[in-house]
């Protein structure tokens, strides 16, 4: 029998790639070829790459074909037939399938589609230079994974799917390319789902386009998760709009660790959602996201996009806004892929798109945004990732939605800073952003907020009256907007520092806080409560935080005069209310 090699080469080494253990079955039905999968990252040294292959022995050798390692495939394609002219190269996935033109003189069989355009390539024997099938029906697709390998994947995500296709026709997206959506039988999907728990992989991905598309559908599922849950976390996109009442109580009842929902919003302008085919009922998914994230065991990450039509900064701004006060836990900035075969790729003259020539195909500019916008973006995306995602500055990020009319406001007068001072943008250590924001509002934040930056006062005040014009909260918070002090900053970093840091230590760079007498009297207070041997364990394992600032006080909700003592682990016998409140920091306050 021939040796047929399925590679995958991922985006990171977490991920796994499901078509080809969907393709592994076909091959072994043929029985013309012995199949083995070869999984690997990018970011492994090409030459090593091209030593797998090879090394293989196989006589063919497939790969699928994605944005992320589409300019690698075409490398590895054109070396490994100057090694081995003989080997057959099979090319298949998305890139193939909506971007042919780019592939035609590869020297490889392109295969157009899914699962049926393999298998009659197979059958052929790789014979003709293409081949497009069409697709059989979903539920007669086989489980991609076999019991052995489910074990070796468990540490990594595992990609799973419910159904295929898209009920929308997003024009960025390739499933607007696809129409109607294929559902599996819901007892397949439980028995498989079953089997992958039983194995306790660690993150099970649902790649459903919209997942909730069917919600008594959905609905079942998440029950049946439930009630076999283990250790395994699920994560879902879904339509937040889609979300019937029956399904918030069921969410309110679901432990922490269990669900992860994926939210795209994309933008909240009208017009743009409009112009790119997409639900125009913002305000209803907005409302439900809202509800979504006040449901705090389920984890809520949210989608919006930079460089769509019509959408200004300004109005990119007032998006951003309304998906931050939302409270999800996790807000991605996107950029615009003009990916071919697509609606978007095909109106770029019209918008005046320039994008790169090269995948991911991402935007530079357009009628609406300039690069130089589209740039700021960029920089600001990677502050929300380093403040509000990375969940270390929860407290902070919390801050700032209490106290700003716009985030978006603060974001971009932070970035603006941070480029002025050629701040390191990959530089995310906890110190290293605190650093810059503890600078940013010391010595920047107030001649920009007084004057240096009135149009964007001007702005957010005018939008913030355009998005809630019945809130009669505006004149409160718009007192606070610009008035944020340095010292409450101070203290809500040191506090997210010591919530969620490793060291139990408060860095130099925030200042002295420690305090002798203060220790000493915690001290004592603990030698006679628990006796001497117990105050010299626990002496070794606190920190003490005295909060200066009395907006951080009332902030974090604790007594004026009150010392926060930050130890490792539990000590729930070590509550002093006079005095002292005692944090695990494995809890929070």
């Amino acid at each position: 029998m021939e040796k047929l090699l399925l590679v995958a080469l991922n985006a990171r080494y977490s991920h796994s790639n499901p078509a080809l253990y969907y393709l592994q079955h076909f091959v072994i039905k043929s029985n013309h070829y012995e199949a083995s999968i070869f999984e690997t990252s990018i970011n492994m040294p090409f030459l090593s790459i091209v030593e797998s292959c090879l090394s293989s022995k196989a006589s063919i050798v497939c790969f699928s074909v994605y944005v992320w390692n589409c300019e690698l495939v075409k490398r590895l394609v054109a070396d490994l037939l100057v090694v081995k002219p003989s080997l057959k190269i099979v090319l298949g996935g998305p890139e193939i399938q909506y971007n042919l033109s780019a592939w035609h003189e590869c020297g490889a069989v392109l295969v157009s589609g899914g699962e049926a355009s393999f298998e009659a390539a197979l059958a052929d024997r790789f014979s003709r230079p293409f081949y497009k099938e069409t697709d059989r029906p979903f539920d007669d697709v086989p489980f991609p994974y076999f019991e052995n390998q489910i074990a070796l994947l468990a540490d990594k995500y595992v990609y799973y799917e419910s159904s295929r296709g898209c009920p929308f026709s997003c024009s960025f997206c390739l499933s607007s390319a696809q129409k109607g959506v294929s559902y599996r039988s819901l007892d397949r999907v439980k028995s498989e789902l079953l089997l992958l728990i039983e194995h306790n992989v660690k993150i099970v991905k649902f790649v459903d386009r919209t997942f909730n598309s069917n919600p008594h559908r959905a609905r079942e599922i998440w029950k049946f998760l439930l009630a076999n849950r283990s250790s395994t976390l699920f994560h879902f996109e879904i339509d937040a709009r889609m979300l019937e009442e029956e399904d918030f109580h069921f969410l309110e009842t679901v432990p922490a660790g269990l669900f992860q929902f994926e939210i795209g919003v994309q933008s909240a302008s009208v017009p743009t959602l409009r112009e790119i085919n997409r639900n125009t009922d913002i305000e209803g998914v907005l409302s439900a996201l809202q509800r979504l994230s006040k449901i705090k065991s389920v984890h809520c990450h949210a989608d919006i996009i930079a460089g769509l039509p019509f959408e200004t900064l300004n109005l990119f701004g007032r998006s951003f806004d309304r998906v931050y006060l939302s409270g999800a836990d996790h807000i991605q900035v996107g950029f615009l892929k003009v990916l071919p075969g697509t609606a978007m790729a095909k109106n770029s003259t019209c918008y005046e798109t320039l994008c790169s020539q090269f995948p991911p195909y991402e935007i530079y500019s357009n009628r609406w945004m300039s690069a130089e916008n589209l740039m700021l973006l960029r920089h600001i995306g990677r502050l929300v990732e380093s403040i509000h995602n990375s969940g270390r500055m929860d407290t902070f990020s919390r801050y700032i939605s209490c106290n700003l009319i716009s985030p978006f406001a603060f974001y971009m007068s932070l970035a603006s800073y941070a480029r002025s001072v050629n701040f390191d943008f990959s530089s995310t250590t906890f110190e290293a952003v605190s650093q810059l924001i503890l600078n940013y509002f010391q010595n920047f934040s107030e001649n920009f907020f007084s004057g240096g930056a009135s149009l964007v006062r001007s702005r957010v005040v005018t939008d913030f009256f355009t998005t809630h014009p019945s809130d009669n909260m505006v004149f409160s918070r718009l007192n606070k907007t610009f008035g944020i002090g340095s010292d409450a900053v101070r203290d809500i970093l040191v506090f997210d520092y010591l919530r969620s840091g490793k060291a139990l230590r408060i860095p130099s760079l925030f200042g002295e806080y420690q305090s002798k007498e203060l220790r000493s009297k915690f001290l004592n207070l603990v030698s006679e409560k628990s006796g001497e041997a117990f105050r010299r364990k626990i002496s070794r394992k606190i920190v003490f935080f005295p909060v200066k600032s009395v907006e951080a006080i009332t902030f974090l909700g604790v007594r004026r005069g009150c010392c926060l003592v930050f130890c490792n682990g539990s000590a729930p016998d070590l509550f002093c209310p006079n005095s002292f409140v005692v944090i695990s920091r494995n809890t929070g306050v």
